[in-house]
């Protein structure tokens, strides 16, 4: 098992604009024998935000080997990048969203952090997800709710459905709604959601889930794009967006959970009933104990 922290600049190349990853104090190994395997992938992954952006950019990435990769890309062309190796369990209960803009991030450190996984090294969530949240958050965007979880549910069908592209004014919406998808989502499907929250390139993007500025270089004028190649959700109003699917009932379900103000508690762990992950029943019996006053904190909605 392997957990390991690297740290980088942003670099230009100066002739043909490719940017570039150097390690942020050059004369400090990073102790990692894969380290420039690792500095590609991070590469294409990583999200890139505006040089003058007070904030930061976050992307979560599976590897071709199993390991997964959670890159915050920080003010100051700084990169982060944490690295689990595949058989590097974790981390528990933390989504990778949750570290979205956390303080941790900020500690620039230069040095792997050896063999074994040292859960106090995660980066520290932060309370920007909590179900109330969510539910304020989904009451505002009441209509854009069940399709867009109608569309994350597609995604872990086989074959898989089409990448999501959301289009956002701020990367703090993204975030939320990817936070959003989470936290309807069973349990064992959440460390499979891959994201970033923001995407120069989005063509170009592995995740699932690509956040996207108005203003991005996405071309929604060909109707092959909006249609067939990508699912797009557009919350500026300013261009094209997917036309809507089959309706899902397992999205309006759960949409409807949120906008009543009782929300869903996935299944924890792998779920072995006859419905499967995507079951109605425990949907529509939390929603019947919700109306009751039951149901309360902490209890989880299993297929029995």
């Amino acid at each position: 098992m392997a957990i390991r922290r690297l740290s980088y600049r942003l670099g230009q190349e100066p002739d043909t604009g490719t940017l570039s990853l150097v390690p942020s104090d050059p004369d400090v190994s990073q102790l990692c024998e894969n380290e420039g395997r690792l500095r590609s992938a991070v590469t294409r992954v990583m999200g890139a935000p505006d040089s003058d952006d007070a904030g930061s950019e976050l992307s979560y990435s599976l590897l071709p080997d199993g390991g997964r990769l959670l890159c915050a890309a920080l003010p100051g062309q700084r990169v982060e990048a944490l690295h689990l190796s595949a058989d590097t369990p974790g981390p528990g209960p933390v989504w990778p969203i949750d570290t979205w803009r956390s303080a941790s991030w900020e500690g620039e450190r230069a040095e792997s952090l050896g063999s074994g996984f040292v859960e106090s090294e995660l980066p520290v969530p932060e309370a920007h997800f909590d179900r109330e949240l969510l539910v304020e958050f989904a009451r505002e965007r009441a209509d854009r709710v069940a399709p867009f979880l109608a569309d994350v549910r597609r995604l872990f069908e086989d074959p898989a459905g089409r990448q999501i592209v959301l289009v956002e004014d701020d990367s703090g919406t993204v975030a939320r709604w990817i936070a959003l998808a989470c936290a309807s989502l069973p349990e064992a499907y959440v460390s499979a959601l891959t994201f970033t929250t923001r995407s120069a390139d989005p063509r170009r993007a592995p995740q699932r889930i690509i956040g996207i500025g108005p203003d991005a270089a996405f071309d929604r004028s060909d109707d092959a794009v909006v249609e067939y190649l990508y699912r797009v959700h557009d919350g500026t109003g300013g261009g094209p967006e997917s036309p809507p699917t089959e309706p899902d009932a397992w999205a309006r379900l759960t949409a409807e959970r949120w906008l009543t103000g009782n929300p869903p508690r996935p299944p924890r762990g792998a779920v072995t009933g006859p419905e499967g992950p995507f079951a109605l029943i425990p949907l529509v019996a939390g929603a019947l104990r919700g109306s009751r006053g039951g149901g309360g904190a902490g209890v989880t909605e299993g297929v029995d």
